[in-house]
């Protein structure tokens, strides 16, 4: 297996931010490389070192290009920005960070960048869940022309009955191919958007919610292509 997939990238940028605060309230600058075979490891005893650095070149090329960390004058340090000060004060489990670069890989999606972009960089990702599959509801009552009585499980079976479909997708034409679009609506909208329209649920790992989100892109695009 490979190793990047068990190293706790979430973790190590929590701990690289964290250990920046404590060398900036001690006045001191440590080279990221310490930081990562050194530091981190004493906090992560069952992890080696040299998992931890290479995992955390790609963290560190993350809290760059979210606007986390600085480059100093002195090469291979780094200082906490105005954002990273503010989110390396939390306690660890309350630092979320927000990657922009979830808005390249929607750009297409105007209407789910628009709907989702405040709350997303707020770190309000229970919010962003809920919106990004509430748009979906909305565009396939739209599509069908349906009026607001329709909604949530019935929505999607009046939309996509497989027998009876008011929106046909040219590319799954047969009738287990509508089925099984038509279960991918009931099921997305039942494990994302229900949970969220009735309680509150702690999403705290943005790529988990780049996911998500990457998912409500894929069935905003399954219904622009379906026509009545």
């Amino acid at each position: 297996m490979n190793q990047t997939n068990v190293v706790p990238m979430m973790r190590i940028k929590r701990l690289f931010l964290k250990i920046l605060l404590e060398n900036s309230l001690a006045g001191k600058e440590t080279h990221q490389a310490y930081i990562f075979h050194v530091e981190i490891p004493k906090k992560l005893k069952d992890l080696s070192g040299n998992d931890i650095y290479r995992v955390g070149q790609t963290a560190l090329k993350d809290l760059l290009s979210d606007g986390y960390i600085l480059e100093t004058k002195t090469n291979g340090r780094f200082r906490l920005s105005e954002k990273g000060n503010v989110i390396a004060q939390k306690e660890e489990d309350k630092m979320l960070l927000p990657r922009s670069d979830i808005f390249v890989l929607i750009s297409s999606r105007y209407d789910l960048c628009k709907c989702i972009y405040s709350d997303y960089m707020a770190g309000n990702f229970d919010s962003v869940v809920f919106k990004s599959f509430k748009l979906i509801e909305v565009k396939i009552r739209s599509k069908a022309k349906l009026s607001n009585s329709k909604y949530g499980n019935g929505l999607v079976v009046t939309a996509f009955n497989p027998d009876r479909p008011i929106l046909h997708h040219t590319e799954y034409s047969d009738k287990s191919e509508r089925m099984g679009l038509q279960l991918l609506f009931q099921g997305a909208l039942k494990l994302f958007r229900n949970p969220s329209g009735h309680r509150n649920i702690e999403w705290e790992d943005p790529n988990k919610i780049i996911e998500i989100v990457i998912l409500a892109k894929v069935l905003l695009d399954l219904i622009d292509e379906c026509s009545l």
